[in-house]
C-alpha cells in the first residue's frame, strides 16, 4: 500500500476522525445524532463507490482508440488489392464515407478477419 510522506495513512486519519467524533457525541442532541448518523451512512456509501470505482479503473485495461484506416491501408491489412476492397466495402459492411473518401475502422476489419477464419 502506498502512503505519502506528507500525509498520515488512512488508519491514522480514521482514528483521529473517530476521536473527534467521540468527543462530540456526549454533547449532541437526539436530532443532531440522527442527522449525524444519516450523514455517516451517505458518506459510507460514497466512500464505497469511490473505492470501487478506483479499483475498477486499476484492474480494467485502458481501451485503445479505434484506428481509422484509408482504403490503401485497409487493403494492405486484409492482404487484398485496393480495387477488390473498393468494389466490396459496402457489401461487406466494412467501411464508411468520410467526405468523398472511404475509411475503415480497425476493429471492423479485425472482426471481418476473425469471421473469415471461422468460415462465416
Amino acid at each position: 500500500m502506498t502512503t505519502f510522506a506528507h500525509a498520515p495513512g488512512p488508519q491514522v486519519r480514521t482514528a483521529e476522525l473517530l476521536s473527534e467524533i467521540t468527543a462530540l457525541l456526549p454533547e449532541a442532541s437526539i436530532p443532531t445524532l440522527l442527522d449525524f448518523r444519516d450523514a455517516l451512512v451517505r458518506m459510507d456509501a460514497a466512500v464505497h463507490r469511490l473505492v470501487l470505482a478506483r479499483l475498477i479503473t486499476m484492474i480494467t485495461p485502458a481501451k485503445q482508440p479505434d484506428s481509422v484506416l484509408t482504403l490503401e491501408e485497409a487493403a494492405a491489412y486484409l492482404n487484398r488489392s485496393r480495387s477488390w476492397l473498393y468494389h466490396r466495402w459496402q457489401s461487406l459492411r466494412l467501411g464508411y464515407r468520410d467526405g468523398g473518401r472511404v475509411r475503415f475502422r480497425q476493429s471492423d476489419l479485425d472482426q471481418y478477419v476473425k469471421a473469415q477464419r471461422r468460415g462465416f
